[in-house]
């Protein structure tokens, strides 16, 4: 958060997997999706330097009494919704836009999942996706119920590589002919 405030630029999470450019916003004062309703990602989060909210999260940690208890409680993620919904943003869900700044809709930036199902006719396309709580790890030690999750939450991205892959099979076989 130090860099993006002194320089400005681009902070990407480590595990962050980039799908598309981000020039048509780097001419914002600030960018930044939601990973759900009410809930913005600070896995991509791009601003100015000298950017209010930059500025608040840093002197948030500067006053955040780390206690590794209450970790939970003090993710990132809560204070950085905080602060956006107080400056008028809704979190609703969909693309918002205050002077120049910006929030993207679910699904835009960091979305762990693949994107949702369309709604009222239009889809999403991910720019990023952000590998968060372990989902880049193999099941190694963890439980059946996580276990049994994860493989619901990836079924509907298996089916469609799996469909894809078909596709291209079926196409080079034509192409053959």
């Amino acid at each position: 958060m130090l860099a993006l405030y002194q320089q400005g630029g681009v902070y990407l999470d480590v595990d962050v997997e980039v799908y598309d450019s981000f020039d048509g916003l780097l001419n914002a004062d600030l960018f930044i999706g939601l990973e759900d309703q009410k809930r913005f990602s600070t896995a991509v989060i791009g601003a100015t330097a000298g950017h209010w909210l930059a500025k608040s999260m840093l002197l948030y940690y500067d006053g955040a009494e780390f206690n590794e208890s209450k970790l939970k409680s003090m993710v990132n993620v809560n204070e950085i919704s905080r602060l956006l919904m107080a400056r008028g943003f809704s979190g609703l869900g969909d693309n918002e836009r205050l002077q120049n700044e910006y929030v993207l809709e679910i699904g835009m930036l960091a979305s762990a999942s693949p994107p949702p199902p369309p709604r009222a006719g239009k889809s999403v396309r991910p720019l990023a996706r952000h590998l968060y709580t372990g989902s880049w790890k193999r099941n190694v030690g963890k439980g059946i119920a996580s276990r049994t999750w994860r493989r619901i939450r990836k079924m509907p991205e298996q089916i469609m590589a799996y469909g894809v892959l078909q596709m291209y099979r079926v196409k080079k076989l034509l192409s053959g002919i």
